[in-house]
């Protein structure tokens, strides 16, 4: 029975859907060779959802990278009182892998404020073995960038964002580029710049 799969990307201008390919799953085959039957292998990881990205554990490189827990997309919580000392943000833009993937996993960037005039974006990787899904692998993105859009393909995660030019001043960046990430270890590092 042929089973599609596409993953959902959260945009401030909706929703979309994308097709990451098509997948065999031949039911009642079984496992050549070892007697096992689909029945016998292990669920499929569940997708992570909208709703657990913001409220989950995320580390706050400007609090010196300590896991700080957001309520509602956010860190502190809106209804907190007093002045914080920082602040961390959700971007509106998540990508989220499809299920049938080996391992369930989220592509965020978090924006990070220490209240002065810097906005500090960071790409986290999450994934689900046991239990909430957890960040594996970050990189820094810049100071007072602008996210487009998120792409996720197993290890590898594609942003699309405007940064600073050469002449832009950190206010008001105008430069759209295409950056790609791939994971090693708890580090996403940049395989290539796209123009």
């Amino acid at each position: 029975m042929p089973q599609l799969g596409f993953p959902v990307f959260l945009s401030p201008r909706g929703l979309w859907a994308g097709w990451v390919g098509l997948m065999v799953t031949v039911v009642g085959c079984g496992d050549r060779g070892t007697g096992r039957t689909a029945a016998d292998q292990p669920p499929p990881p569940t997708v992570i959802t909208l709703e657990e990205l913001r409220s989950a554990d995320y580390p706050a490189d400007i609090l010196d990278r300590a896991m700080v827990r957001l309520t509602g997309g956010a860190f502190p919580p809106a209804d907190s009182s007093g002045e914080p000392i920082a602040t961390l943000e959700l971007a509106e833009v998540v990508a989220i892998a499809p299920p049938g993937v080996e391992v369930a996993q989220a592509a965020v960037v978090i924006r990070e404020s220490g209240g002065g005039t810097g906005t500090f974006s960071w790409l986290h990787l999450l994934e689900r073995r046991d239990g909430p899904p957890r960040v594996v692998a970050s990189a820094f993105l810049g100071d007072r960038v602008d996210l487009v859009g998120l792409r996720l393909s197993g290890d590898t995660v594609t942003v699309r964002l405007v940064t600073q030019g050469p002449t832009d001043p950190l206010c008001c960046p105008t430069m759209e580029v295409v950056k790609r990430f791939v994971r090693m270890g708890a580090e996403l590092l940049e395989a290539r710049r796209e123009p």
